[in-house]
């Protein structure tokens, strides 16, 4: 019984706190007595400024230090955008292919770059080394390979870089 009790307080408070936020994300709200008569008007939900105060703290609202009206805390909105980004890439079906990555940075005359990317990537494609080359603003590639592929590539880029010199 006071199991139950307490898993239904406990549910109660979180159902409370996702309202707090669209009150906070729908509405500019100055003070905590705001938030109890929304919650009261939107959500049939009586609380006191109190309760309002430590869900507040707890969720990590704060004012805006120029509107002074509330808004999400840094922390609430990062596991908002975490929330949201993990669900994009649920749906588009993102795996960590490999975390051990290696990489080198290329540097040259810009309008010679894309070739040099596609042709360093048909180079390697020949013995089954897998890069992902990013072109910079800044005259520059950047080319990612696997950490197993470590002393292929360093062979093929010195026999390379032997034949410029």
């Amino acid at each position: 019984m006071i199991g139950q009790n307490m898993e239904k307080l406990k549910k109660e408070k979180e159902k409370r706190k996702k309202f707090i936020r669209e009150i906070i994300s729908k509405y500019k709200v100055y003070k905590q007595e705001e938030i109890v008569k929304f919650l009261k008007a939107e959500y049939k939900i009586e609380v006191k400024q109190s309760t309002v105060s430590r869900d507040l703290r707890e969720m990590d609202i704060e004012k805006d230090p120029n509107t002074k009206a509330f808004i999400l805390g840094e922390r609430v909105v990062r596991n908002q955008e975490a929330r949201a980004l993990a669900k994009v890439l649920r749906e588009a079906e993102v795996e960590m292919v490999d975390n051990e990555m290696k990489c080198f940075l290329l540097r040259g005359k810009k309008q010679y770059l894309a070739v040099v990317a596609e042709q360093l990537e048909q180079f390697f494609a020949v013995d089954d080394i897998s890069v992902s080359i990013f072109m910079g603003y800044n005259d520059s590639l950047l080319v990612y390979y696997k950490s197993q592929d470590v002393g292929k590539v360093e062979k093929y880029l010195k026999k390379i870089f032997n034949h410029i010199a």
